[in-house]
């Protein structure tokens, strides 16, 4: 598990999701980079963005498969809001 920091939504690129958001933009607290994670069920979807206003800057956990060779987290999943941070 990796906690991540929500910088922003990514629109759809399809309109599976066209009301809504195709992933998540979060960014590394440290060292400052950037990954798009998916991986949400159409619930945590549908919830995170009718939260989305107070979500940005919100501690975002997530699983990964692997890390890449950069130390980037890949093949991610959204995991839950970390509230307690």
């Amino acid at each position: 598990d990796m906690d991540l920091v929500l910088v922003g939504f990514n629109p759809s690129t399809t309109d599976m999701h066209k009301d809504t958001f195709g992933s998540l933009q979060l960014r590394h607290p440290t060292e400052g980079w950037e990954v798009a994670c998916s991986g949400l069920t159409e619930a945590m979807r549908r919830e995170l963005w009718q939260k989305r206003d107070e979500l940005i800057g919100a501690t975002i956990e997530i699983k990964y498969e692997e890390l890449s060779p950069e130390g980037k987290p890949q093949r991610l999943k959204f995991s839950r809001v970390r509230w307690d941070k």
